[in-house]
């Protein structure tokens, strides 16, 4: 007997876990609904905050120690994070704003360190992906917003 292994993009899919699911995306409402609440702060906030990601993006892409890391935490380890970090949760809607971006799911070790990990704790399963969390932690801000 000959044993198929199921693919996850099927919704007949045995582990109902690992199945996508309309929950794991962002729609165009919840995505301009984060875009109206991050250009309500201020714009020397926002202009700061613009100057230190390109600061970090330059340092996650030059540094070995992130450059060759599989983890997105080996992000927050470098210099170039921490004044980003001390911005406060008033950068938390600009984050939000990224992260709809499905390539800056990174962005996700910026909040958690932001909100020190208060109001991070998700429902997320063990083998979820990075870009999935980001994606179910914007969707849990906005829910409260």
């Amino acid at each position: 007997t000959v044993h198929e292994p199921e693919n996850i993009w099927n919704s007949n899919a045995y582990n109902k876990q690992d199945s996508l699911s309309t929950r794991d995306f962002l729609t165009n409402t919840e995505k301009e609904k984060i875009k109206e609440l991050a250009s309500q702060v201020p714009d020397s906030i926002r202009n700061r905050f613009a100057v230190l990601v390109d600061k970090w993006n330059f340092a996650i892409d030059h540094n070995p120690k992130t450059l060759y890391s599989a983890s997105i935490h080996s992000y927050a380890k470098l210099p170039e994070f921490i004044p980003l970090k001390s911005m406060g949760k008033q950068i938390v809607p600009l984050i939000m704003e990224r992260m709809i971006n499905p390539s800056d799911f990174y962005f996700l070790v910026l909040y958690e360190a932001v909100l020190e990990g208060n109001e991070t704790k998700d429902d997320s399963k063990f083998s979820e992906s990075e870009q999935i969390r980001a994606i179910r932690c914007v969707k849990k801000w906005l829910e409260k917003q």
